[in-house]
């Protein structure tokens, strides 16, 4: 989600709704597994056609965010509209997915485990996205949008990919819910998006927008992680982590 987020705030915006894309693909995936019977076959393979319809809800829901306007207000809305639909869906957490779906997400490809490969591609995406044309009319938008305009960048455009990105990236990180949590939940994602968003400044990148980057994010959403566990493995109190 850090990914993600990043790339909006480059353009000076943030994507209020990425915490509610991510409730609604793992509500989503998780039914769709449950719904064609994945739950009674854990010997079947994760890739099985359940597997894989969701895997398509998941990248389908994330683009969503081109159907809507980059605008605060809209924000609001898209969250709402999202956090129904996840509700609808499933209206109180439950439902399981196959031993084999979870055993992927926490096994190992080729001795190199899962976890990793996603991290690897993640920032393999970032290196790409970092030398085109998009990523420096992307970062002209974030230092200054009116001056962007004039002098001929596609500035809605621009905006707009950002956040289908970022809606992807949120997508992405429902399904890797799906295997980390084996269950779905509509109120999952809740707190991930002020999570995201601390992420990204932790890492360096300006509210304000233009400066900053994805390895910074990355990093900030290390640091958030070590310091929840380093607050459980010392007995502390559970709200200190806020």
């Amino acid at each position: 989600m850090a990914v993600g987020q990043t790339y909006v705030v480059l353009a000076s915006d943030i994507d209020l709704s990425a915490g509610t894309i991510v409730s609604l693909v793992n509500v989503a995936v998780v039914s769709i597994i449950d719904g064609m019977g994945g739950s009674g076959c854990p010997s079947r393979s994760p890739w099985r056609p359940g597997w894989r319809s969701g895997s398509r809800a998941a990248s389908s829901t994330g683009c969503a965010s081109l159907c809507w306007i980059p605008a605060h207000r809209h924000h609001l809305r898209q969250r709402i509209v999202f956090a129904g639909f996840a509700l609808w869906i499933l209206p109180e957490a439950g439902k399981q997915v196959p031993p084999a779906v979870y055993q992927a997400y926490a096994g190992a490809v080729l001795g190199v485990p899962t976890v990793l490969l996603i991290l690897l591609a993640a920032i393999g995406f970032a290196m790409f996205v970092g030398r085109t044309p998009f990523y420096h009319a992307l970062r002209a938008t974030g230092g200054n949008m009116q001056a962007a305009y004039q002098t001929g960048v596609p500035v809605a455009r621009v905006r707009i990919v950002a956040y289908t990105i970022s809606g992807l990236f949120a997508a992405l990180a429902g399904l890797a819910l799906v295997g980390e949590t084996a269950s779905g939940d509509p109120l999952i994602g809740g707190a991930l998006t002020l999570s995201s968003v601390t992420a990204v400044v932790l890492g360096g990148t300006a509210l304000k927008g233009c400066v900053g980057g994805v390895a910074g994010s990355i990093l900030g959403a290390f640091i958030l992680g070590l310091i929840n566990n380093v607050i459980f493995f010392a007995q502390l109190p559970f709200e200190w982590q806020g």
